[in-house]
């Protein structure tokens, strides 16, 4: 017999507390599935939940546009604190010399980056793509009398 699905089903507490883990432990979805109580079977194969109609709604709930825009501005702006010392100015006889500090703020590119990318994961705008397979044919047989 099939399982009628809920016309307006509401998301489970385990669902839930999965999305939000994955906002704390920067969008890793495998381990918020585990720690949230989902079995191995289901959080080795993140994208069965990602795919579903309750994550989505959730993501929208919990990262809402304009909380994604601000983040996004924010991450934009990162920027690198450094205190370099640029030299060192004399302070008289029998005394050390004391360091000259110039404080520099450059730009954070790859903290600008992991904000964009995690805000986008999490809401499901671009997938990971670490197991890519690009099929590729040789034709060994035709090649092999030339080097022969």
């Amino acid at each position: 017999m099939k399982k009628q699905k809920r016309k307006n089903p509401r998301p489970s507490l385990r669902a839930k507390k999965a999305v939000a883990l994955m906002g704390e432990n920067g969008g890793n979805v495998s381990k918020a599935l585990r720690d949230a109580g989902y079995g191995p079977g289901y959080a080795d194969h993140p994208e069965k939940f990602t795919a579903t109609q309750t994550f989505k709604e959730l993501a929208e709930q919990m990262l809402p546009d304009d909380l994604l825009l601000q983040k996004h501005r924010e991450g934009l702006e990162a920027v690198d604190t450094q205190s370099l010392i640029v030299g060192y100015k004399p302070q008289g006889k029998g005394k050390k010399s004391v360091p000259i500090v110039e404080i520099r703020n450059d730009p954070d590119f790859n903290v600008r980056h992991r904000y964009l990318e995690t805000a986008y994961k999490i809401r499901g705008k671009i997938k990971d793509q670490t197991n890519v397979v690009v099929p590729m044919q040789v034709n060994v047989a035709q090649d092999r009398n030339k080097y022969s």
